[in-house]
């Protein structure tokens, strides 16, 4: 199978699944990479977190997703946002676990974002000061498998979503959001209009048949070059806390 049929497939199968059996599917690929997983829990929630270990070990990129899903979406909503995020997030952790990164790649598949980021803000109130020096940048992934572009949020003049990225934000932590989205809403989100897409999210239209097999593969080629080049695309410099 095709790394492009895998994703569309885990995503099927993340929509058909509860938030418990979506858990279960993280979890298992990891075991199946071979990766340490570790689960984070808060009160109802379960954050899973996993590492591909660097060459140099003194600096880090964490790559997010969350794989909870907004109530309104119903039954077997949720693709757009962002159970295909979750499918390129776990193929990109298997990419990335047969290579030797130049540093450590943490991931994180959060859950609670959609009731206001509590799993990414639980996950940064245990990080210690040591930890949090080292991490050169967050990646986060969220709204993706519509559309030719991958976008990054800060190239546009109004807030597209309410993310992760925010949390991280907060903490004073450099952080990226990634997206997907059409070649008209790119040039409507320069334009300060939101997007016809954004309509979608957090209601049932938020299904599978939504999700398009050459943007999760666009999504894939394009946030694997961005990983990888951290350094030299960013300028980012880590800093110390």
């Amino acid at each position: 199978m095709n790394k492009v049929n895998k994703m569309i497939d885990l995503v099927k199968a993340l929509c058909c699944s509860t938030r418990d059996e979506r858990r279960e599917i993280i979890k298992r690929r990891i075991s199946q990479l071979g990766l340490p997983l570790k689960v984070q829990e808060y009160g109802q929630l379960t954050n899973l977190l996993t590492e591909v270990r660097g060459k140099d070990q003194t600096d880090s990129v964490l790559i997010s997703a969350h794989y909870d899903v907004h109530p309104n979406c119903g039954k077997f909503g949720g693709a757009y946002d962002n159970l295909a995020g979750v499918a390129v997030s776990l193929e990109l952790l298997e990419y990335f676990s047969k290579k030797d990164p130049d540093y450590d790649l943490k991931f994180a598949f959060f859950d609670g974002e959609e009731s206001g980021q509590k799993g990414s803000l639980y996950f940064l109130g245990k990080l210690s000061l040591q930890e949090r020096s080292r991490l050169m940048l967050h990646l986060n992934i969220d709204g993706i498998g519509v559309g030719d572009r991958l976008a990054e949020e800060s190239e546009f003049p109004v807030a597209v979503y309410i993310t992760d990225s925010l949390a991280f934000k907060g903490y004073g932590i450099p952080s990226k959001h990634y997206f997907t989205l059409s070649l008209e809403d790119f040039d409507q989100l320069k334009s300060g209009i939101l997007p016809k897409l954004t309509e979608k999210i957090h209601t049932p239209k938020d299904n599978f048949s939504l999700i398009e097999e050459k943007s999760l593969d666009m999504a894939r080629t394009g946030l694997i070059d961005i990983i990888e080049n951290v350094r030299r695309k960013n300028g980012t410099v880590r800093k110390n806390i």
